[in-house]
Protein backbone atom coordinates (compact mmCIF):
# COMPACT_ATOMS: atom_id res chain seq x y z
CA UNK A 1 0.00 0.00 0.00
CA UNK A 2 1.17 3.50 -0.74
CA UNK A 3 0.64 6.44 0.92
CA UNK A 4 -0.02 9.38 -0.83
CA UNK A 5 2.69 12.53 -1.20
CA UNK A 6 2.77 15.99 -0.62
CA UNK A 7 2.62 18.38 -3.13
CA UNK A 8 5.75 20.49 -3.45
CA UNK A 9 5.21 24.12 -4.21
CA UNK A 10 4.81 27.25 -1.59
CA UNK A 11 1.01 28.23 -0.96
CA UNK A 12 0.45 31.31 -2.58
CA UNK A 13 0.98 34.84 -0.63
CA UNK A 14 -2.54 35.87 -1.84
CA UNK A 15 -4.12 33.38 0.56
CA UNK A 16 -3.96 35.71 3.23
CA UNK A 17 -5.81 38.62 0.97
CA UNK A 18 -8.83 37.63 3.51
CA UNK A 19 -10.74 34.11 4.69
CA UNK A 20 -13.37 34.46 1.78
CA UNK A 21 -9.96 34.09 -0.66
CA UNK A 22 -8.51 31.44 1.51
CA UNK A 23 -11.50 29.25 1.79
CA UNK A 24 -11.72 29.22 -2.28
CA UNK A 25 -7.93 28.44 -2.87
CA UNK A 26 -7.81 26.12 0.25
CA UNK A 27 -10.17 24.11 -2.61
CA UNK A 28 -7.16 23.37 -4.54
CA UNK A 29 -4.98 22.11 -1.55
CA UNK A 30 -4.09 18.20 -1.48
CA UNK A 31 -6.70 16.90 0.62
CA UNK A 32 -5.22 15.87 4.03
CA UNK A 33 -3.53 18.71 4.00
CA UNK A 34 -4.20 20.63 7.07
CA UNK A 35 -3.42 24.26 7.63
CA UNK A 36 -2.63 25.80 10.92
CA UNK A 37 0.41 27.82 12.62
CA UNK A 38 1.96 24.32 14.16
CA UNK A 39 2.41 20.92 13.65
CA UNK A 40 -0.62 18.70 14.72
CA UNK A 41 -0.77 14.77 14.90
CA UNK A 42 -3.36 12.54 13.75
CA UNK A 43 -6.28 14.71 13.03
CA UNK A 44 -6.17 14.67 9.02
CA UNK A 45 -8.81 12.64 7.33
CA UNK A 46 -7.21 9.23 6.55
CA UNK A 47 -5.55 9.14 9.85
CA UNK A 48 -5.38 5.15 10.77
CA UNK A 49 -6.29 4.62 14.75
CA UNK A 50 -3.59 5.57 17.15
CA UNK A 51 -3.25 1.82 18.50
CA UNK A 52 -3.97 -1.35 17.34
CA UNK A 53 -2.94 -4.87 17.77
CA UNK A 54 -2.90 -9.04 16.54
CA UNK A 55 -2.25 -12.12 18.51
CA UNK A 56 1.18 -13.23 16.75
CA UNK A 57 -0.12 -16.55 18.51
CA UNK A 58 -2.89 -17.06 16.14
CA UNK A 59 -0.21 -15.82 12.95
CA UNK A 60 -3.90 -12.84 12.72
CA UNK A 61 -2.35 -10.87 9.65
CA UNK A 62 -4.48 -7.25 9.97
CA UNK A 63 -4.19 -4.98 12.34
CA UNK A 64 -7.20 -4.47 14.58
CA UNK A 65 -9.30 -3.22 18.24
CA UNK A 66 -10.16 -5.01 20.08
CA UNK A 67 -7.68 -8.22 19.86
CA UNK A 68 -8.55 -11.10 21.72
CA UNK A 69 -7.42 -15.07 22.40
CA UNK A 70 -6.49 -17.27 25.42
CA UNK A 71 -4.02 -16.30 28.64
CA UNK A 72 -0.42 -17.42 27.39
CA UNK A 73 -0.96 -15.82 23.97
CA UNK A 74 1.61 -13.32 22.58
CA UNK A 75 0.30 -9.81 20.95
CA UNK A 76 1.68 -7.15 18.86
CA UNK A 77 0.74 -3.63 19.07
CA UNK A 78 1.40 -0.79 17.00
CA UNK A 79 1.10 3.34 17.54
CA UNK A 80 0.67 5.37 14.33
CA UNK A 81 1.94 8.88 14.09
CA UNK A 82 1.41 11.50 11.56
CA UNK A 83 1.98 15.37 11.53
CA UNK A 84 -0.44 16.44 9.40
CA UNK A 85 0.43 20.47 8.86
CA UNK A 86 2.46 20.60 5.73
CA UNK A 87 5.51 23.02 6.29
CA UNK A 88 6.11 22.39 9.57
CA UNK A 89 8.32 20.34 12.04
CA UNK A 90 7.37 18.56 15.36
CA UNK A 91 10.34 19.08 17.47
CA UNK A 92 11.58 16.22 19.98
CA UNK A 93 9.02 14.04 19.41
CA UNK A 94 8.00 10.70 21.97
CA UNK A 95 5.47 8.31 21.97
CA UNK A 96 4.75 6.36 25.29
CA UNK A 97 2.58 3.25 26.06
CA UNK A 98 0.39 2.55 28.87
CA UNK A 99 1.01 -1.30 29.58
CA UNK A 100 -0.81 -2.76 32.35
CA UNK A 101 0.54 -5.82 34.22
CA UNK A 102 -2.17 -7.84 33.95
CA UNK A 103 -6.24 -7.72 33.06
CA UNK A 104 -9.16 -7.48 35.07
CA UNK A 105 -12.50 -9.28 34.54
CA UNK A 106 -10.76 -10.98 31.81
CA UNK A 107 -9.69 -7.72 29.97
CA UNK A 108 -7.00 -4.98 30.06
CA UNK A 109 -6.71 -1.48 27.92
CA UNK A 110 -3.30 -0.11 26.81
CA UNK A 111 -3.44 3.24 26.00
CA UNK A 112 -0.60 5.39 24.27
CA UNK A 113 -0.06 8.74 23.83
CA UNK A 114 2.32 11.05 20.92
CA UNK A 115 3.67 14.26 22.58
CA UNK A 116 6.46 17.04 21.20
CA UNK A 117 7.98 19.91 22.31
CA UNK A 118 5.82 22.44 19.97
CA UNK A 119 2.90 20.14 19.32
CA UNK A 120 -0.29 19.02 21.59
CA UNK A 121 0.31 15.74 23.25
CA UNK A 122 -2.61 13.60 21.73
CA UNK A 123 -3.80 10.29 23.57
CA UNK A 124 -6.11 9.64 20.44
CA UNK A 125 -6.97 10.00 16.34
CA UNK A 126 -9.11 13.16 16.44
CA UNK A 127 -10.70 13.70 13.60
CA UNK A 128 -13.59 16.18 13.11
CA UNK A 129 -14.13 16.12 16.88
CA UNK A 130 -14.64 11.66 16.66
CA UNK A 131 -12.31 9.57 17.91
CA UNK A 132 -11.33 7.21 14.67
CA UNK A 133 -11.54 3.89 16.40
CA UNK A 134 -12.35 3.72 20.15
CA UNK A 135 -9.96 5.01 22.59
CA UNK A 136 -7.09 2.69 23.53
CA UNK A 137 -5.92 -1.14 22.65
CA UNK A 138 -8.82 -3.43 24.40
CA UNK A 139 -7.38 -7.33 24.73
CA UNK A 140 -9.87 -9.65 25.85
CA UNK A 141 -8.68 -12.97 27.32
CA UNK A 142 -10.67 -16.49 28.36
CA UNK A 143 -8.93 -15.86 31.90
CA UNK A 144 -7.31 -13.08 33.73
CA UNK A 145 -3.49 -13.14 33.10
CA UNK A 146 -0.31 -11.31 33.96
CA UNK A 147 0.92 -8.77 30.70
CA UNK A 148 4.46 -8.50 30.19
CA UNK A 149 6.79 -6.28 27.55
CA UNK A 150 8.70 -8.72 24.98
CA UNK A 151 12.37 -6.54 25.38
CA UNK A 152 13.87 -6.33 22.25
CA UNK A 153 10.87 -6.14 20.34
CA UNK A 154 10.38 -2.45 19.67
CA UNK A 155 10.66 -1.36 16.47
CA UNK A 156 10.11 2.09 14.23
CA UNK A 157 9.28 2.32 10.79
CA UNK A 158 10.03 5.97 9.79
CA UNK A 159 9.00 7.96 6.78
CA UNK A 160 6.57 4.64 5.46
CA UNK A 161 6.38 5.16 1.59
CA UNK A 162 5.04 1.95 1.62
CA UNK A 163 3.90 -0.99 3.53
CA UNK A 164 6.79 -3.47 4.08
CA UNK A 165 9.48 -0.58 4.63
CA UNK A 166 11.76 -2.31 6.98
CA UNK A 167 12.39 -0.73 10.76
CA UNK A 168 15.02 1.83 11.04
CA UNK A 169 17.34 1.84 14.19
CA UNK A 170 16.48 3.40 17.44
CA UNK A 171 17.67 7.23 18.12
CA UNK A 172 20.13 8.02 21.08
CA UNK A 173 20.67 4.05 22.11
CA UNK A 174 17.90 3.28 23.29
CA UNK A 175 16.89 -0.42 23.50
CA UNK A 176 12.90 -0.01 23.09
CA UNK A 177 11.96 -0.15 26.54
CA UNK A 178 11.78 3.66 26.75
CA UNK A 179 8.04 3.24 25.28
CA UNK A 180 6.95 2.52 28.57
CA UNK A 181 9.07 5.46 30.73
CA UNK A 182 7.86 8.45 31.92
CA UNK A 183 9.61 10.06 29.42
CA UNK A 184 8.56 7.66 26.47
CA UNK A 185 10.73 6.92 23.46
CA UNK A 186 12.25 9.74 21.58
CA UNK A 187 12.07 9.60 17.60
CA UNK A 188 13.87 12.54 16.58
CA UNK A 189 11.87 15.53 14.83
CA UNK A 190 8.81 14.66 12.33
CA UNK A 191 7.97 16.80 9.58
CA UNK A 192 4.74 17.50 8.43
CA UNK A 193 3.56 15.38 5.24
CA UNK A 194 2.18 12.24 4.28
CA UNK A 195 5.64 11.29 3.24
CA UNK A 196 6.53 11.35 6.85
CA UNK A 197 4.16 9.43 8.91
CA UNK A 198 5.02 6.05 10.54
CA UNK A 199 4.71 3.88 13.21
CA UNK A 200 6.35 2.27 16.34
CA UNK A 201 5.75 -1.14 17.30
CA UNK A 202 6.02 -3.93 19.96
CA UNK A 203 5.32 -7.03 21.49
CA UNK A 204 3.80 -8.01 25.02
CA UNK A 205 2.93 -11.68 26.47
CA UNK A 206 0.36 -13.03 28.51
CA UNK A 207 0.25 -15.94 31.07
CA UNK A 208 -1.96 -17.18 33.55
CA UNK A 209 -2.97 -15.00 36.32
CA UNK A 210 -0.62 -15.47 39.56
CA UNK A 211 -2.96 -16.10 42.37
CA UNK A 212 -1.14 -15.25 45.47
CA UNK A 213 -2.77 -17.21 48.32
CA UNK A 214 -2.09 -19.49 51.29
CA UNK A 215 -2.97 -23.11 51.03
CA UNK A 216 -2.75 -25.79 53.47
CA UNK A 217 -2.04 -29.53 54.55
CA UNK A 218 -2.98 -31.57 57.54
CA UNK A 219 -2.51 -34.98 58.32
CA UNK A 220 -3.16 -37.11 61.65
CA UNK A 221 -1.04 -39.60 63.26
CA UNK A 222 -1.46 -41.76 66.29
CA UNK A 223 0.83 -43.67 69.13
CA UNK A 224 0.18 -45.76 72.27
CA UNK A 225 2.51 -43.91 74.79
CA UNK A 226 1.26 -46.52 77.52
CA UNK A 227 3.29 -49.44 75.30
CA UNK A 228 6.14 -47.22 74.47
CA UNK A 229 5.31 -46.86 70.64
CA UNK A 230 7.85 -45.32 69.00
CA UNK A 231 6.49 -43.96 65.65
CA UNK A 232 3.70 -42.30 64.77
CA UNK A 233 1.47 -44.10 62.49
CA UNK A 234 -2.32 -43.69 61.09
CA UNK A 235 -3.77 -47.30 62.56
CA UNK A 236 -2.61 -48.70 66.23
CA UNK A 237 -4.20 -51.05 68.95
CA UNK A 238 -4.23 -49.98 72.57
CA UNK A 239 -6.25 -51.07 75.49
CA UNK A 240 -8.37 -49.79 78.08
CA UNK A 241 -6.42 -47.21 80.20
CA UNK A 242 -4.12 -46.89 78.05
CA UNK A 243 -2.78 -42.78 77.01
CA UNK A 244 -2.61 -42.67 73.35
CA UNK A 245 -0.43 -39.14 71.88
CA UNK A 246 -1.68 -37.53 68.98
CA UNK A 247 -0.35 -35.70 66.35
CA UNK A 248 -1.43 -32.95 63.93
CA UNK A 249 1.12 -32.40 60.77
CA UNK A 250 0.09 -29.31 58.65
CA UNK A 251 2.41 -27.11 56.54
CA UNK A 252 1.04 -23.62 54.33
CA UNK A 253 2.52 -24.80 50.18
CA UNK A 254 0.69 -21.24 49.20
CA UNK A 255 2.69 -18.28 48.05
CA UNK A 256 1.00 -15.77 50.98
CA UNK A 257 1.33 -16.14 54.28
CA UNK A 258 -2.14 -16.86 56.96
CA UNK A 259 -2.54 -15.32 60.20
CA UNK A 260 -5.26 -16.95 62.65
CA UNK A 261 -4.90 -20.07 62.16
CA UNK A 262 -6.90 -22.41 64.03
CA UNK A 263 -6.46 -26.02 65.16
CA UNK A 264 -9.55 -28.08 66.79
CA UNK A 265 -10.10 -31.57 67.45
CA UNK A 266 -12.74 -33.88 68.47
CA UNK A 267 -11.43 -36.75 70.50
CA UNK A 268 -12.84 -40.06 70.04
CA UNK A 269 -15.69 -41.14 72.56
CA UNK A 270 -14.34 -42.96 75.46
CA UNK A 271 -11.28 -41.18 75.83
CA UNK A 272 -10.59 -38.02 77.62
CA UNK A 273 -7.76 -35.11 76.75
CA UNK A 274 -4.85 -35.36 79.14
CA UNK A 275 -4.99 -31.74 80.49
CA UNK A 276 -1.60 -29.67 79.91
CA UNK A 277 -0.63 -32.24 76.66
CA UNK A 278 -0.89 -30.13 73.79
CA UNK A 279 2.53 -28.53 72.78
CA UNK A 280 2.90 -26.83 69.13
CA UNK A 281 6.20 -27.33 67.33
CA UNK A 282 7.36 -24.65 64.43
CA UNK A 283 10.47 -25.59 63.32
CA UNK A 284 12.74 -26.04 66.14
CA UNK A 285 10.94 -23.99 68.44
CA UNK A 286 7.98 -26.25 70.85
CA UNK A 287 5.62 -24.44 72.76
CA UNK A 288 2.92 -25.23 75.46
CA UNK A 289 -0.27 -23.84 74.58
CA UNK A 290 -3.62 -23.42 76.00
CA UNK A 291 -6.13 -26.31 76.42
CA UNK A 292 -8.87 -25.79 73.83
CA UNK A 293 -7.86 -28.15 70.82
CA UNK A 294 -11.05 -29.88 71.90
CA UNK A 295 -13.07 -26.89 71.97
CA UNK A 296 -15.66 -26.07 69.28
CA UNK A 297 -13.47 -23.51 68.74
CA UNK A 298 -10.39 -24.76 68.80
CA UNK A 299 -7.00 -23.34 69.16
CA UNK A 300 -5.07 -20.40 67.62
CA UNK A 301 -1.59 -21.21 66.09
CA UNK A 302 -0.87 -18.18 64.81
CA UNK A 303 1.12 -17.18 61.83
CA UNK A 304 2.20 -19.59 59.14
CA UNK A 305 4.31 -18.02 56.49
CA UNK A 306 4.37 -19.14 52.53
CA UNK A 307 6.37 -22.60 52.87
CA UNK A 308 5.88 -23.25 56.83
CA UNK A 309 5.60 -26.17 58.33
CA UNK A 310 4.75 -27.61 62.18
CA UNK A 311 2.86 -30.22 64.18
CA UNK A 312 0.92 -30.33 67.28
CA UNK A 313 0.92 -33.04 69.95
CA UNK A 314 -1.70 -33.97 72.90
CA UNK A 315 -2.64 -36.83 74.86
CA UNK A 316 -6.20 -38.80 75.84
CA UNK A 317 -6.38 -41.50 77.62
CA UNK A 318 -9.07 -44.71 76.89
CA UNK A 319 -11.78 -45.38 79.61
CA UNK A 320 -12.03 -48.52 81.50
CA UNK A 321 -14.46 -50.85 80.24
CA UNK A 322 -14.39 -50.47 76.62
CA UNK A 323 -15.88 -53.19 74.71
CA UNK A 324 -12.93 -55.08 72.70
CA UNK A 325 -12.62 -54.60 68.79
CA UNK A 326 -14.19 -50.78 69.43
CA UNK A 327 -12.63 -48.19 67.03
CA UNK A 328 -11.89 -45.00 68.32
CA UNK A 329 -11.88 -42.15 65.52
CA UNK A 330 -9.78 -38.93 66.34
CA UNK A 331 -10.46 -36.13 63.58
CA UNK A 332 -8.44 -32.84 63.56
CA UNK A 333 -9.54 -29.90 61.95
CA UNK A 334 -7.21 -26.95 60.55
CA UNK A 335 -9.87 -23.78 60.42
CA UNK A 336 -8.66 -20.53 58.36
CA UNK A 337 -10.66 -18.07 57.45
CA UNK A 338 -13.96 -19.77 56.37
CA UNK A 339 -11.99 -23.31 54.88
CA UNK A 340 -11.74 -26.24 56.62
CA UNK A 341 -9.98 -29.17 55.89
CA UNK A 342 -10.04 -32.15 57.84
CA UNK A 343 -7.18 -35.85 58.42
CA UNK A 344 -8.33 -39.04 60.47
CA UNK A 345 -6.36 -41.29 62.63
CA UNK A 346 -7.71 -44.67 64.25
CA UNK A 347 -6.88 -46.91 66.93
CA UNK A 348 -8.47 -50.52 67.71
CA UNK A 349 -9.33 -51.49 71.36
CA UNK A 350 -8.25 -55.02 71.79
CA UNK A 351 -9.08 -55.69 75.58
CA UNK A 352 -7.48 -59.12 75.80
CA UNK A 353 -3.98 -58.97 73.63
CA UNK A 354 -4.07 -62.33 71.76
CA UNK A 355 -0.34 -64.11 72.23
CA UNK A 356 0.87 -66.59 69.84
CA UNK A 357 -0.02 -70.63 71.26
CA UNK A 358 2.06 -73.18 70.86
CA UNK A 359 1.21 -75.99 68.14
CA UNK A 360 -1.19 -79.08 68.51
CA UNK A 361 1.34 -82.13 69.52
CA UNK A 362 -1.74 -84.64 69.72
CA UNK A 363 -2.36 -87.36 72.53
CA UNK A 364 0.22 -86.94 75.80
CA UNK A 365 2.94 -89.72 76.22
CA UNK A 366 2.11 -92.54 78.63
CA UNK A 367 2.88 -91.82 82.28
CA UNK A 368 6.16 -92.59 83.26
CA UNK A 369 6.83 -94.76 86.98
CA UNK A 370 5.56 -98.85 87.67
CA UNK A 371 2.49 -98.34 85.71
CA UNK A 372 4.90 -98.09 82.57
CA UNK A 373 6.91 -101.10 83.47
CA UNK A 374 3.96 -103.06 83.29
CA UNK A 375 2.55 -102.11 80.20
CA UNK A 376 5.78 -102.57 78.83
CA UNK A 377 6.10 -106.27 80.52
CA UNK A 378 3.22 -107.59 78.91
CA UNK A 379 3.97 -106.06 75.68
CA UNK A 380 7.16 -107.89 75.61
CA UNK A 381 5.34 -111.35 76.97
CA UNK A 382 2.28 -110.67 74.57
CA UNK A 383 5.41 -110.75 71.34
CA UNK A 384 6.58 -114.23 72.92
CA UNK A 385 3.65 -115.83 72.79
CA UNK A 386 2.73 -114.11 69.01
CA UNK A 387 5.97 -115.38 68.17
CA UNK A 388 5.53 -118.89 69.57
CA UNK A 389 2.42 -119.44 67.96
CA UNK A 390 3.78 -118.66 64.40
CA UNK A 391 6.32 -121.69 65.02
CA UNK A 392 3.87 -123.79 65.89
CA UNK A 393 1.40 -122.95 63.08
CA UNK A 394 4.29 -123.50 60.52
CA UNK A 395 5.49 -126.78 61.88
CA UNK A 396 1.61 -128.03 61.64
CA UNK A 397 1.64 -126.94 58.14
CA UNK A 398 4.99 -128.74 57.26
CA UNK A 399 3.26 -132.18 59.06
CA UNK A 400 0.36 -132.49 56.84
CA UNK A 401 1.65 -132.23 54.20
CA UNK A 402 4.40 -135.30 55.01
CA UNK A 403 0.92 -136.92 56.14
Amino acid sequence: MRFLKCKNGKISKFLFAGAALLLTVSQFLTPGVALADGPRFNDVQGDYQLIRGTNKTRNDSTWQNPVSGNAGDEFSAIVYYHNGVLNTTANDVRIKVNLPSQTTNKSALITASISADNAPTVTDTIVGGQIVGSHGLRVNLDQDADITFVPGSTKWFSDVTYADKPAGPLLFGQDGSELFSTGGLKIGNIAGCWEHIGYVSFRFKTSAKTVTAPKFTIDKFVRNVTVNEANFIKYNDAKPTDILEYKIAFANTGNASASNVYLTDVIPTNTAYVAGSTRLFLGNTATSLPDKITGNDGLNIGTLEAGQSGYLLFRVKIASGVANGEILVNTATLIFNKEKISATARTKVVVTPVTPGQPDTGPGLPETGAGTILLSTLAAAGAIIFLKYNQIRTKMKMLSKTL
